[in-house]
């Protein structure tokens, strides 16, 4: 009998081994992934180098004296703020302090992921991990020096504050939900949506349990939230301006293309993926709304689901609406704060309960990241831009006669920080100040024909006393012969509104073609390699010397 005891506790200890699998399985996988994750934030860390555009304007921005050259910026005054005090701390002296500020948020993004998922559902969020957390274009613009970063990880503790809120209503968490929800709103204007669409997931749930003072508490915290807005209404008054530079026109083709590529990593076959996760999760929302209303059930799955789907849909559907109505030029960050959220609310909805699925989640999660995990390793180890490395190579070449020329414009914002040579430098269109984006100092040089005159005298001038023009940009050496690009008229173009870019394309080819007309050498210069360098940086270098 003692034999058989021991014979029959075998099977129940392997069953109780499979089931302990089962359960441990997405905790091993998400664990992988975190690391992998946390890897590859910091390979972006040591290999990103010096700070693009965007980057250098922001840190102009913050040391700014008081608030007012804050509403320079397209964006609320928080990221600033926390750039001015992690400078105050010292830790901004350099690119390198600088970019930790950015990596920090990227890595918190990653812990609330977990918190938001462990709160809710006792889960590793397995679904945000393998759609976002491995994401070259979430990795690389959630790390940088810009709001994206911070929006988002705002805007995912905003949900999970959210979730506490409805599971446990008390005033504590009521102050907090409120606080973040401002917070998030005060770092992204498009936030704003993101935060009405938390607000429409948590009253569907409480509408659905006649929970109604929550409803009106969760109303008041998204009420202060806007209300915090209310300082910007002029600013965005004048953003809507269809004279505003920005304001390039919405258009639905390349807005796909940008969601396309900030989703469809590490293959196509992903956006599909996302689709059905999206489906499933509505339909599990309204079949969790119908039992809550009919009270055939009060669970926390019913109402998560709710939430998750509520705040889906909104999100969604908010946001669609906010970049066509902002005539907004899209790129794939901007998309960022959207997919955050989204992915919080999969994992809230869809985390499974069944071992084996729990397995095959996790065995999926594990694929994702061997196949992912390369390809975004190679785009981590990217610079943000070469403009230090042109700047360098001008400081030791360039001599005190010589003339810069640097097209487009914003990139001059990158040159003024680096270039600390002798020669004298000047962007197309000319401009007074270099330290930050002045878009309505642009707009008003595209009303005028002869703005490059300035620029044209200077070329000339440099190049009959033997000296040198250097042509830092867009940069490509005409065909000999090639007809001068006859100016542009004011705006608005047809086909283009107020867009600049036809002119700084139009700019930047008057200068190409006068140089190759009548400039004795006009030649493309090699730049000293420090790596592979982001496309939306990577600028060339040529030199014009000699006059025919």
């Amino acid at each position: 009998m003692k034999a058989d005891a021991v014979e029959l506790r075998i099977p129940v200890a392997q069953v109780g081994d499979r089931h302990n699998f089962g359960s441990l399985g997405p905790w091993v996988a998400g664990a992988v992934m975190t690391l992998a994750a946390l890897w590859l934030h910091l390979t972006l860390l040591a290999h990103g180098g010096a700070l693009w555009r965007d980057e250098v304007n922001l840190v102009n921005l913050a040391a700014l004296p008081g608030l007012s050259g804050l509403k320079q910026d397209s964006f609320p005054v928080a990221m600033p703020l926390a750039v001015r005090a992690w400078s105050v701390l010292g830790l901004g002296k350099t690119d390198f302090g600088l970019r930790c500020l950015g990596v920090l948020a990227g890595l918190g993004l990653l812990a609330a992921y977990w918190t938001n998922s462990w709160s809710a559902r006792r889960a590793a969020p397995l679904l945000s991990l393998t759609l976002l957390a491995l994401n070259p274009v979430a990795l690389t613009y959630g790390d940088s020096l810009r709001a994206y970063g911070l929006g988002s990880l705002l805007i995912v503790l905003a949900a999970g504050a959210t979730w506490r809120f409805l599971a446990e209503a008390s005033l504590g968490h009521f102050w907090w939900m409120a606080a973040l929800m401002t917070a998030s709103v005060q770092t992204l204007f498009p936030n704003a949506v993101l935060v009405g669409a938390i607000c429409a997931g948590a009253l569907a749930v409480c509408l659905s349990t006649r929970a109604y003072r929550e409803a009106l508490l969760v109303f008041a915290a998204g009420l202060i939230a806007a209300v915090s807005l209310l300082p910007y209404r002029l600013a965005i008054a004048s953003a809507l301006d269809p004279a505003a530079g920005w304001r390039t026109g919405f258009r639905p083709w390349f807005a796909w293309l940008d969601l396309r590529r900030a989703t469809a990593f590490p293959r196509d076959a992903y956006l599909i993926f996302w689709a059905l996760l999206i489906v499933l999760t509505v339909i599990l929302g309204m079949r969790g709304f119908a039992g809550l209303w009919s009270q055939r059930g009060h669970t926390d799955k019913l109402k998560v689901q709710v939430f998750a789907a509520g705040t889906l849909a909104g999100a969604l559907g908010g946001f669609g609406w906010f970049i066509w109505s902002s005539g907004l030029d899209t790129q794939p960050w901007y998309f960022l704060p959207l997919l955050a959220l989204a992915v919080t609310c999969l994992d809230l909805a869809l985390a499974p309960d069944h071992r084996y699925l729990k397995v095959a989640l996790a065995a999926f999660a594990v694929g994702t990241a061997l196949s992912a995990f390369p390809l975004a390793r190679a785009e981590m180890m990217q610079r943000f831009t070469n403009v230090d490395a042109i700047a360098d190579l001008l400081r030791a070449e360039a001599g005190p006669e010589d003339y810069v020329v640097v097209s487009p414009w914003f990139c001059g914002i990158t040159f003024a920080r680096y270039y600390h040579g002798p020669a004298a430098w000047q962007t197309l269109p000319p401009l007074e100040d270099h330290r930050v984006h002045h878009f309505e100092a642009v707009n008003a040089q595209m009303r005028h024909p002869d703005v490059l005159q300035p620029v044209m005298e200077r070329l000339a001038a440099t190049l009959r006393t033997g000296h040198r023009v250097w042509l830092v940009g867009s940069v490509e050496i005409p065909p000999a012969g090639q007809a001068p690009p006859v100016s542009l008229g004011p705006p608005p173009l047809r086909g283009w509104g107020w867009s600049q870019a036809p002119y700084i394309i139009n700019w930047n080819d008057q200068v190409e073609v006068f140089l190759r007309a009548n400039s004795g050498e006009f030649e493309m210069i090699s730049i000293p390699s420090a790596g592979d360098v982001n496309a939306n940086e990577n600028l060339k270098l040529a030199r014009a010397a000699g006059w025919k």
